[in-house]
């Protein structure tokens, strides 16, 4: 069963990032919890292995929109939002990468 990347949603995550579980965000009373690793595609790995993460946070928004072109203009507060939720993911993250097989 593929397992997909947690930051494009590519259907091929390779890389396992081990994490702590936290509050991405709270919105009218609903509670997003990141629990635990999170999974990565060898593109999205090699951005967080780099520390690139603006290309990271674009690479992550354009995949959603592509999924969902509704959204393309609120392209610029998702932008915001998943900087913000990348960044909660670096300051949890709990030792290196490995390889999922």
């Amino acid at each position: 069963m593929a397992c997909l990347c947690d930051f494009c949603s590519a259907p091929d995550a390779g890389w396992r990032h081990p994490a702590r579980s936290f509050i991405g965000y709270v919105a009218c009373g609903v509670v997003g919890e990141s629990v635990g690793d999170w999974a990565a595609c060898q593109q999205c790995h090699q951005l967080i292995v780099s520390d690139d993460r603006v290309r990271l946070t674009e690479t992550s928004v354009l995949t959603f929109i592509a999924r969902h072109p509704e959204l393309e203009e609120f392209k610029s507060e998702l932008a915001t939002q998943m900087e913000i939720l990348h960044a909660q993911f670096f300051d949890n993250r709990t030792g290196p990468a490995s390889a999922i097989v």
